[in-house]
């Protein structure tokens, strides 16, 4: 085994038609190639690319499937982000009145829908938001009231499924995370991993239904788990990267009571599905039954179904040679179990969320640094195979004109509804 050799437990999604370029985490702003500041020192809170001036980057179901939850995120500064929900039924966006220069980051609702998470932060008048003035924060439906939880680097945090606690990469800066949990019955935050995971988050932490297990993805080098036996390293053992079982598998997954891992305590992480079908994918969602969706590729999915291990909705597309098509699936958080569904993308996906009827997939194949490529938002449906594509207020999210409405006494929230027939959308308030 060569010195400093990197085991790749997680290895980034491939997107479909950009053969080549590995998915890459925005929050470092190495999307496509160069590395840029995700923050230009020119930056123009009215500035626009490719006629956009917010970008759809994160995106959660409602509890009750009427809405999408949605982070709206500058282009130019893809930390500067505002929060709207789409309403499904009558295809209307109402963005949230927030706070100016504060950003609101990841926003996920409680399983009652009652409350609200998201990571807040306050930005100086260049809109520059410093990861270190971070606050995982509560908040109500219609953000009037905010509570404050602990200052901390809370990246994606989610609940579990009785509302008691929330799980989220806790950032220690540059590209270093762990996962955390923060209990809300006493107020106490909890490593549930402590590797210093090098590559940050690769895929999401979520928690199992009970509130006691987690899943997660993560890349990190050899050194981080020396708490491994040395044959699980070669000749086919566990975490042999080109030979073993757990080759591009998808995730860990691991029970609370076991402690935090740590570099010299990793055995109790359980690799999930060792079957050699998963391919290079990463976690997104947890539906509420505890199947995890995943992204992965027509090859995998054509694998399984030769192998007689998927016998779930059948996928009708033709694939190109050389050429691989992206696919969500779902399967339950056990070594042994098969999926339960297939949703087939019409590319990539940086972002997608489960809807609770476990039918529904609303997904983002965004990259914010690159908007002549026609990236989407949109819903797959097991019962359509075709995605109903959603456009969203490119231009018209103004937090100046937010606040100036505010201060003139008016309507604490702004409705927007899409023209149907238009391809560039003009936005008409109602």
């Amino acid at each position: 085994m060569k010195p400093f050799q990197n085991i790749v437990i997680l290895v980034w999604i491939v997107l479909a038609g950009c053969a080549g370029e590995a998915l890459q985490d925005a929050r470092y702003g190495n999307w496509g190639g160069k590395q840029r500041s995700m923050v230009d020192p020119r930056f123009d809170i009215n500035a626009i690319e490719f006629g956009t001036r917010w970008f759809p980057a994160h995106i959660r179901w409602a509890p009750d499937d009427s809405h999408l939850l949605v982070s709206l995120c500058h282009v130019r500064n893809a930390e500067y982000c505002r929060i709207g929900k789409y309403w499904l039924a009558d295809k209307r966006w109402e963005l949230m009145a927030l706070q100016p220069l504060t950003t609101y980051r990841w926003p996920s609702y409680s399983p009652d829908g009652k409350r609200m998470v998201a990571t807040i932060g306050t930005c100086d008048e260049d809109f520059k938001c410093p990861r270190p003035r971070y606050v995982l924060s509560l908040l109500s439906p219609d953000v009037r009231q905010v509570t404050p939880l602990l200052k901390v680097i809370a990246e994606h945090p989610t609940f579990s499924d009785d509302g008691g606690k929330l799980i989220y990469w806790r950032n220690s800066g540059g590209y270093y995370a762990d996962v955390a949990q923060y209990d809300l019955r006493t107020g106490k935050q909890q490593d549930l991993t402590e590797m210093r995971l090098m590559g940050g988050a690769a895929g999401w932490p979520l928690f199992l239904p009970g509130g006691e297990s987690f899943v997660f993805g993560a890349t990190f080098h050899i050194s981080n788990i020396t708490g491994r036996p040395p044959d699980d390293f070669s000749g086919g053992g566990l975490f042999d990267s080109e030979k073993g079982p757990n080759k591009n598998v998808i995730m860990f997954a691991a029970d609370i009571k076991d402690g935090p891992a740590r570099r010299e305590r990793a055995r109790h992480l359980r690799p999930l599905w060792t079957d050699g079908f998963s391919g290079r994918s990463h976690p997104m969602d947890v539906t509420t039954k505890g199947e995890v969706l995943y992204l992965t590729g027509s090859q995998q999915y054509a694998a399984k179904r030769a192998a007689g291990v998927y016998r779930a909705n059948v996928l009708d597309f033709v694939e190109k040679p050389g050429d691989s098509r992206t696919i969500l699936m779902l399967r339950p958080a056990r070594a042994e179990a098969q999926d339960t569904a297939a949703f087939l993308m019409p590319s990539g996906a940086q972002e997608a969320s489960v809807a609770h009827d476990g039918r529904r997939v609303a997904f983002l194949e965004m990259n914010p640094m690159s908007w002549a490529n026609g990236q989407r938002m949109g819903i797959v449906s097991l019962d359509d195979q075709q995605p109903q594509f959603i456009d969203w207020p490119r231009l018209q999210l103004d937090p100046s004109a937010i606040k100036t409405r505010n201060q003139r006494g008016q309507s604490h929230l702004t409705f927007w509804k899409i023209q149907p027939t238009s391809m560039a959308p003009a936005w008409q308030a109602s």
